[in-house]
């Protein structure tokens, strides 16, 4: 089973995880995968990032890049970067839940993330146009996986 992870907030561009998984949500999945939303949910994550084949944990973070900046990573790569240690936008953020996992030596399904440039926080207010418009991109890029699958 494909588990897909939106992370995120009600403030602004931190919705980016709830979005795709909301687009992936109207257009349909196979019954082969799992959409799940959290909303900044600290060490509560760790069960999710157990027990799938595979788990695509999707986040908007500030990266220092141009807003809707997508990039793609595997988890051990985002632990083994320096420059990706402050990267969350919640209080115990992705990479602090796979340190703990880490550390207590628990076993994690394999995780792809997807990471989106933030623009604003604005409470309450929609996604910026280039958040949007790479949500949509990578819906795209998703469905892809389950065509190739």
């Amino acid at each position: 089973m494909l588990r897909i992870i939106g992370l995120g907030s009600p403030q602004g561009d931190d919705q980016f995880g709830w979005r795709v998984v909301e687009l992936l949500q109207q257009e349909g999945i196979p019954d082969s995968a799992e959409l799940v939303v959290l909303d900044r949910p600290g060490t509560a994550l760790l069960p999710k990032l157990q027990g799938a084949e595979q788990v695509l944990v999707v986040d908007a973070v500030d990266m220092a890049a141009a807003p809707g900046h997508l990039i793609e990573l595997e988890a051990t790569q985002l632990l083994q970067e320096p420059g990706f240690s402050e990267l969350s936008s919640h209080g115990i953020g992705l990479i602090d839940t796979l340190k703990l996992a880490q550390a207590c030596q628990i076993e994690l399904s394999p995780i792809q993330l997807h990471l989106v440039q933030l623009g604003h926080l604005e409470p309450f207010e929609p996604l910026s146009n280039p958040v949007q418009l790479a949500a949509q991109k990578l819906v795209k890029r998703i469905r892809l996986l389950f065509t190739q699958g």
